[in-house]
């Protein structure tokens, strides 16, 4: 029997109920539907976009406040850079630096 299309916004969610799942792959199929070939190929593509997620690293999280000038900024080799806009113990710092 040929399965329909689906799209990741139809299957990414089954996928992380999956993940969580109490009951048997077969069993979840059936219940959803799904062939268990269908199932772990979406199951590949969910890993391959959460991987790509996860590797952006650290992103820069806005706020509401006006943007006001660092009060630390510590700069690693290769370009990071990780700025403080409230004030920093001085204890604290030297952690941020080891490796």
């Amino acid at each position: 029997m040929v399965q329909p299309k689906r799209t990741a916004e139809e299957m990414f969610p089954l996928v992380e109920q999956y993940n969580e799942r109490t009951r048997s792959a077969a069993a979840f199929c059936a219940k959803h539907g799904i062939s268990y070939g269908q199932l772990n190929y979406w199951r590949r593509k969910y890993r391959q976009e959460t991987a790509a997620e996860d590797s952006r690293g650290f992103v820069e999280i806005g706020s509401a406040a006006p943007r006001e000038a660092a009060q630390v900024e510590i700069a690693y080799p290769g370009g990071i850079r990780v700025r403080f806009f409230a004030p920093v113990s001085a204890s604290y710092l030297p952690r941020l630096t080891q490796s």
